[in-house]
């Protein structure tokens, strides 16, 4: 593993210059922190939404493209919709943290990130069903990220609601 990302370090400097390179994501093991080598609103989505899903074990996984309204719980749906290359980067970034013969079943609806200079915030709503139980659930909660150097970082975690 080690060594292809070397290689895929090495080469992105060739993949840039000829434009075949768009963004670069680089993804830190605390799932809290994302590169910011693309879109802000999707680095910050992608950061809060692996920060809420680390707690749970999807098998699988659907991510609302319509945006909630912030800092409610459970969330009201605006008419807003998530752009579609940013849907699809979203649920493929977001894709490999289901694991096979998981037993949640996931629904995530996020709000519209709102950036102010280097802060940002968002909540983000995880419901579905846990352990292949009928039991329905939801967690909502909010998140201030903060720019730092070539990432957003969760800064704070507030609990909204959970059922």
């Amino acid at each position: 593993m080690h060594c292809l990302m070397r290689r895929f370090l090495a080469a992105l400097p060739r993949l840039y210059a000829r434009r075949l390179l768009l963004a670069a994501v680089v993804v830190f093991p605390s799932a809290t922190a994302v590169a910011v080598h693309q879109d802000p609103k999707s680095t910050i989505e992608l950061a809060a939404i692996r920060a809420v899903l680390a707690s749970y074990r999807p098998g699988h996984l659907t991510i609302d493209s319509v945006f909630a309204l912030p800092d409610q719980a459970p969330p009201g749906m605006t008419s807003r919709v998530r752009p579609g290359p940013r849907q699809r980067s979203l649920i493929d970034s977001l894709q490999p943290m289901t694991v096979r013969g998981g037993a949640d079943t996931l629904r995530v609806r996020a709000s519209e990130p709102e950036i102010r200079g280097d802060t940002a915030t968002i909540s983000v709503t995880v419901d579905g069903r846990m352990g292949g139980r009928d039991r329905h659930f939801y967690e909502t909660v909010a998140f201030v990220l903060h720019r730092e150097e070539l990432r957003w970082v969760v800064r704070t975690r507030t609990q909204l609601g959970v059922s």
